[in-house]
């Protein structure tokens, strides 16, 4: 893995690959803390919602002092003649009103591919 310190001084957004599964809640759990050094935060993007709890339950699990945000994808298809749950949609708007409020330490984003394809308020109408 490359060295930290270098991941950290980028002058551009960077992707982090290739972590092995089972270290990665500590890998994002360092990038969200020296992310929060330089007023930024850290975003991990899983493949899958159980893959984006279990990173997140282990981020929480190894640095109690992390904001950890789960931002979870709909529970249905966009045309489906289903709505999502009211659990999802209230998990979702609570995860983009937690993105807007001022972090006091160290934030660590974790969602779905699926969960960042999907359409959002406007961060005035979350405020509202």
């Amino acid at each position: 893995m490359p060295d930290l310190n270098r991941i950290l001084s980028a002058q551009s957004p960077l992707t982090l690959s290739s972590v092995v599964r089972g270290a990665q809640p500590l890998v994002m759990a360092d990038l969200a803390r020296a992310a929060s050094t330089k007023g930024n935060r850290a975003v991990f993007v899983a493949t899958a919602e159980a893959e984006m709890r279990a990173v997140a339950d282990a981020a929480a699990f190894f640095a109690p002092e992390l904001d950890v945000v789960e931002f979870p994808a709909w529970d249905c298809l966009p045309y489906d003649r289903a709505s999502p749950a009211l659990s999802v949609s209230a998990r979702r708007l609570s995860a983009l009103h937690r993105l807007q409020a001022k972090r006091e330490g160290p934030q660590l984003l974790v969602t779905t591919v699926n969960a960042l394809l999907q359409r959002v308020l406007t961060p005035f109408r979350i405020r509202e």
